[in-house]
């Protein structure tokens, strides 16, 4: 089975339960076909999760999955450069 890490930001007002109550029901349609090796999840606005993320071993990744687009330009071309260097693809919640 291929590896896969989540990455979630809450959105405005999105409660923490709330969120992990998505997550886990995505989790529940992925497990069967891969090994989620970690799932992060940020408050709106904030982006502690996905800097650790980023700074975690990735060649072992296949996919990242994200719910949309980040916010800051420079984070999404230094999650593409990683893709690019890792050898993982990028994916959305709305491929699953």
């Amino acid at each position: 089975m291929e590896n896969v890490i989540i990455y979630y930001q809450q959105k405005r007002n999105e409660s923490t339960e709330n969120a992990i109550i998505f997550i886990d029901s995505l989790i529940k349609n992925i497990k069967t076909r891969y090994n989620i090796k970690g799932v992060y999840i940020d408050n709106f606005e904030n982006q502690n999760e996905l800097l650790e993320l980023l700074q975690s071993p990735l060649a072992d990744i296949d996919y990242i999955y994200l719910d949309e687009l980040p916010h800051d330009e420079f984070n999404w071309k230094l999650i593409n450069q990683l893709a690019r260097s890792e050898g993982f693809t990028i994916k959305f919640f709305s491929d699953i």
